[in-house]
């Protein structure tokens, strides 16, 4: 299999999927929170390639792509083949309290055999005089994710979750349209495919200011919306992120982008280069 740190563009290309730039989760705060990136790949795209693949190369889901995608694709992109349909693929995980819309704590994993099953997540227990294999964490802990979670699959259904995906989704696409049409700013990724966006400075646009600068005075106002380096292979480009979640509504989406564009205004009027300390990024877990 193909572990964690060895996935790589390589992988991805030899079985006809895409990979993108990686962004990570907005949750929600006093106003509306973004978090620190965590997903290394974001959009994947499935051609007829990933059927003719090397069959020797296998791909764990959870490792190539952001659990966030998995979760949109399965009902705004029905027609997109992403999950065990394509053989490479043995294993899918996601999170319950991403886009499942419960809180923190629940997650999900799924297996297409018992063949490609991790022995060594199988305990093996002496029960009733036999010996018994179990796959299960080893502690206990409080269920009420899990009651929400089948409560929400039963109050929601398809089409429920399918409506809230798709607001978010439109309130992403309304949230890049907007900053893209700012001029200071260039989009990286518009949300058109999950609710994920995020965009840079275009370049010589300033030397007085940076995303750092936009993301101290757009927290100041009560928004928390990071900028960070790109991984180190582009640690020299800066970007700023959005992830949009069920409770950011157009409404704070509109006041977001209130802030943002009097902000950048005030920002691009400075006659004197902001201070070059401090400017880093300010979120941490």
């Amino acid at each position: 299999m193909v572990d964690a740190g060895r996935v790589n563009a390589r992988h991805v290309e030899r079985g006809g999927l895409e990979a993108r730039a990686p962004f990570g989760d907005v949750g929600h705060g006093r106003r509306g929170e973004v978090g620190r990136p965590r997903g290394r790949v974001v959009p994947l795209r499935v051609g007829e390639a990933g059927r003719d693949a090397d069959p020797d190369v296998v791909v764990e889901l959870d490792h190539v792509v952001d659990h966030r995608a998995r979760s949109h694709w399965k009902v705004l992109q029905p027609e997109l083949e992403w999950d065990f349909r394509l053989p490479r693929v043995v294993s899918i995980n996601t999170s319950g309290h991403k886009y499942g819309l419960v809180y923190p704590g629940l997650g999900w994993v799924v297996w297409r055999s018992e063949e490609v099953l991790p022995e060594e997540l199988v305990f093996r227990v002496s029960y009733l005089g036999g010996s018994m294999p179990t796959l299960a964490l080893n502690f206990s802990r409080p269920g009420a994710q899990v009651l929400l979670q089948y409560f929400l699959f039963l109050r929601l259904g398809v089409a429920g979750y399918t409506a809230v995906q798709q607001a978010s989704q439109d309130v992403a696409l309304y949230l890049s349209k907007a900053i893209s049409e700012i001029d200071a700013f260039e989009l990286v990724s518009d949300g058109s495919d999950i609710p994920v966006f995020a965009w840079r400075l275009k370049a010589g646009h300033t030397d007085k200011w940076n995303l750092f600068h936009l993301q101290d005075r757009l927290r100041q106002k009560g928004w928390l919306v990071p900028a960070y380096p790109m991984p180190d292979d582009l640690s020299d480009r800066i970007v700023q992120r959005i992830v949009v979640r069920n409770g950011l509504s157009m409404d704070l989406a509109e006041d977001l982008l209130r802030d943002i564009r009097s902000e950048t205004e005030y920002l691009d009027a400075l006659e004197t280069p902001m201070p070059a300390e401090g400017a880093r990024p300010g979120f941490h877990h």
